[in-house]
């Protein structure tokens, strides 16, 4: 980090955020090891500042930016679950500061129970999930005109079934299935490939929920 970032809180707080940009843009640019590089500087940047803006909430957002980047953009699921809880730890704290941002810690949530579904027996995988309901579903109550909180919810619920029909039961995945269907349009093909509905595919109430759908 430059002289001057260190001295100025700020610059480092605006430098790690042009990073943390830059670092999305490659990494969807097929350019993963450069933008997760660049993303781990700009998580280095905002944290040698992290104390002297504490109390800048926006300064706190900006930091679980690159977490969340950096997150999707490794592969090591141990590192990927370290950066997505120091997110869900930022955006934690956000919301219950400030309610508005119950959407973004639930779709926080949402990545973190995904990357512990993945590890074996799912430690923590239900828990996070049901956390990611509560504050997406309290996001759409606060503001039931948030169009990306609108169409997160019925993917969140979908997510949601899948983890449920692995490692709790298939009877609250199905009832969870069928409020995604009645909550948005999802296509067959989407319900189909999310990771666990495999364990329902044998079930005729499965059957008949999939059945309804579009096939794409």
């Amino acid at each position: 980090m430059s002289a001057r970032a260190t001295e100025q809180p700020h610059y480092a707080s605006n430098l790690g955020t042009a990073q943390s940009s830059l670092a999305e843009i490659l990494i969807r640019g097929d350019k993963r090891d450069e933008g997760a590089k660049l993303a781990r500087e700009a998580v280095a940047s905002l944290e040698q500042v992290e104390d002297a803006l504490a109390t800048f909430p926006s300064h706190r957002l900006r930091l679980a930016i690159p977490n969340s980047v950096l997150a999707s953009a490794v592969t090591d699921l141990g590192e990927r679950e370290r950066h997505q809880c120091k997110t869900v730890a930022i955006t934690s704290e956000l919301a219950r500061t400030y309610p508005h941002h119950d959407f973004l810690h639930g779709r926080c949530l949402g990545h973190l129970a995904d990357t512990l579904r993945q590890k074996p027996d799912g430690p923590g995988a239900l828990d996070t999930i049901d956390q990611a309901i509560v504050h997406v579903r309290r996001a759409n109550d606060a503001s039931p005109g948030n169009a990306s909180s609108r169409q997160f919810w019925p993917l969140l619920l979908l997510q949601a079934s899948g983890i449920q029909a692995t490692f709790r039961d298939r009877e609250v995945a199905i009832a969870t299935l069928e409020q995604a269907v009645t909550a948005g349009p999802l296509t067959r093909q989407r319900v189909l490939q999310t990771p666990g509905i495999d364990n329902l595919r044998d079930d005729p109430e499965f059957r008949a929920v999939v059945g309804k759908l579009r096939a794409r």
